[in-house]
């Protein structure tokens, strides 16, 4: 007979999942800034050397962009998931994700296979209509 999970066990277990997701989005998106970042000043630089190759202007939008990339890569290693923004984010995902936990009905065995194969509570079978 399946064990019912406790309250707790389930949102400590969706807030882990909660904060791990949030630090790969946000690596994603700091990848994603820094490949642009790449991109167009590479472009600008092949611009910049098929116009003549006088004052290397490109080396503005190089520099300024670059310094908004440092902040960006500080944010993101050195100072994730200290802002407010971070944690009410994982406050409100976690909490949502909970509240459907708690619609599905949750056992000990499903929340293991929750936290073994990194599932979602999608892949976890829900009731049917009429069915409790």
């Amino acid at each position: 007979m399946p064990t019912e999970v406790s309250e707790e066990e389930i949102y400590r277990l969706i807030e882990k999942r909660a904060e791990s997701v949030r630090r790969k989005l946000e690596t994603r998106r700091f990848y994603n800034h820094f490949a642009l970042y790449s991109i167009v000043n590479i472009l600008l630089a092949i611009i910049w050397r098929f116009t003549g190759a006088g004052f290397p202007w490109f080396a503005f939008p190089l520099g300024i962009w670059g310094i908004a990339i440092l902040f960006h890569f500080l944010a993101v290693s050195v100072f994730a998931g200290r802002g407010q923004r971070s944690q009410d984010w994982v406050r409100r995902v976690t909490e949502k994700e909970v509240e459907r936990l708690k619609e599905v009905g949750m056992t000990v065995e499903q929340v293991e296979r929750l936290k073994e194969a990194g599932m979602t509570v999608e892949e976890v079978e829900r009731p049917k209509e009429g069915e409790n």
